[in-house]
């Protein structure tokens, strides 16, 4: 997974991420990646509109985002 994030961040390609919250909610979250580090990534989360840190082991997948029309 680790290895796929590095690559999104090298391409500049925004990625869908399933995330496990600590309290146990699961969301999905659309990132535009800025870091990705040995147990986290920061990126800006379209969901929240800010910059956000996500713990790596609590990504449960990632994907390319798809991008909209219009």
């Amino acid at each position: 997974m680790r290895r796929d994030l590095r690559r999104y961040l090298a391409l500049g390609q925004p990625v869908e991420i399933v995330y496990l919250h600590r309290d146990g909610a699961i969301t999905q979250r659309r990132v535009k990646l800025l870091f990705v580090g040995d147990t986290h990534i920061r990126g800006y989360c379209y969901l929240r509109r800010a910059v956000r840190q996500f713990a790596i082991a609590n990504i449960l997948a990632v994907f390319p985002a798809v991008r909209w029309a219009g």
